[in-house]
């Protein structure tokens, strides 16, 4: 009787160790199998550009115009504590890395500032780029080794393997003329690149 109780205790934990590595492999394998089928291709892309156009255009030309070789922007932290319809408000100053030497800088120009605030609320968390690089790029989703965004070339010509673009492995022209659908994405260029 004992052993039989031993064995049926032994039969549940071999179980309940079995249901636990299931959800740990579900967990682990989870987001490689949903992240393809929400990952935002150049439809979306096109989409975000219209409603976002007029901020995008605002931030472009305060970027394109500095005396900055490059400058990159990202989304101040949120405060927790401080919540506008259950979502964090972010606080701090807006500031920008302006290359080496310069540190950071604060934004002063009201303008820019909204369209920051507005950009940075609609999912951009990252802008980078200016005349050094000869690209701004406005970065809207990153998982893992990937990004993709929305970039704008400041000659005009298609876009290239940049500062702000480093792994560029997908670039795709726009309804407007300098704008481009962009994927920057590290182990697709390391493949691509060992082959040659």
């Amino acid at each position: 009787m004992k052993e039989e109780i031993l064995r049926c205790i032994g039969c549940l934990g071999l179980l309940v160790l079995s249901f636990v590595v299931f959800l740990i492999l579900i967990l682990l394998l989870l987001p490689l199998v949903v992240m393809p089928l929400i990952t935002p291709g150049q439809r979306f892309m096109e989409r975000q550009f219209q409603i976002n156009k007029d901020e995008l255009i605002i931030v472009r030309d305060f970027i394109a115009s500095s005396e900055f070789e490059s400058i990159s922007i990202q989304r101040p932290p949120a405060d927790p504590r401080v919540r506008i319809f259950r979502r964090p408000v972010f606080d701090g100053p807006f500031e920008m890395s302006a290359g080496l030497g310069y540190g950071r800088i604060p934004i002063e120009n009201k303008e820019v500032l909204e369209a920051l605030h507005s950009l940075f609320h609609r999912g951009f968390p990252m802008v980078s780029g200016g005349g050094g690089d000869g690209n701004i790029v406005f970065l809207r989703w990153r998982f893992f080794s990937e990004g993709r965004g929305i970039v704008y070339s400041l000659d005009g010509s298609t876009p290239e393997e940049s500062r702000g673009l480093t792994y560029l492995v997908e670039i795709e022209p726009m309804s407007e003329e300098g704008w481009y659908f962009y994927v920057d994405n590290f182990n697709v260029w390391r493949a691509r690149n060992r082959e040659r």
